[in-house]
C-alpha cells in the first residue's frame, strides 16, 4: 500500500505535536531530573487547614494516592537544597486548602533522629484543584525548637 507524501507529512507533524504536547506529570519531570519546580522555603499564602474527613475527604485522598506512588522521589526534591547524612522517610502530616488559588497543601516531613540542630524536612504540594496538577513543590529545613 502506497502513503501519499502529504499524508505522510501530515502523521510526522501529527507525531511531533504529540511528543511536544505530552503532559508530563511533576513526578515525571523529577524522574528525568528536571527540579525546575522544586522552590525553597514553605507555602505562605493563606490558607485553611482541613480536618479529616468532611467535603476535601476524597479529593484529598486521590492527591495523596498519586503523591505516594511516588515517595522514592520525595529525598531527592529534599536534597535539591539540602545536603543530608541519611535518606529521610516521608510521612504526610495534613493539608491546606488555599480559597483564594483553589489549591490544596498536602505537607510531608521526614524527622531527623539525633540531629543536633534540625528537627527535620518538610515537602509542601501545591496541587491545583481547576487544572488537577501538581503545580509547586516546596522544601524547607526544620529546625529544633
Amino acid at each position: 500500500m502506497r502513503i501519499e507524501p502529504s499524508l505522510r507529512l501530515l502523521a510526522a507533524i501529527l507525531c511531533l505535536i504529540a511528543t511536544f504536547c505530552a503532559h508530563h506529570s511533576v513526578f515525571d519531570r523529577i524522574a528525568e531530573g528536571d527540579l525546575s519546580m522544586i522552590i525553597k522555603g514553605r507555602y505562605s499564602r493563606s490558607a485553611v487547614f482541613l480536618d479529616e474527613g468532611g467535603i476535601h475527604c476524597k479529593q484529598v485522598l486521590k492527591i495523596r494516592t498519586m503523591i505516594e506512588k511516588h515517595f522514592h522521589l520525595m529525598p531527592l526534591i529534599a536534597e535539591k537544597y539540602y545536603q543530608m547524612d541519611r535518606e529521610p522517610v516521608f510521612t504526610f502530616k495534613y493539608v491546606l486548602y488555599d480559597t483564594v488559588d483553589h489549591c490544596y497543601v498536602l505537607r510531608y516531613f521526614a524527622r531527623m533522629h539525633r540531629d543536633p540542630v534540625l528537627a527535620g524536612y518538610e515537602i509542601f504540594f501545591n496541587y491545583d484543584a481547576d487544572t488537577k496538577r501538581i503545580i509547586e513543590v516546596y522544601t524547607n529545613e526544620v529546625p529544633l525548637e
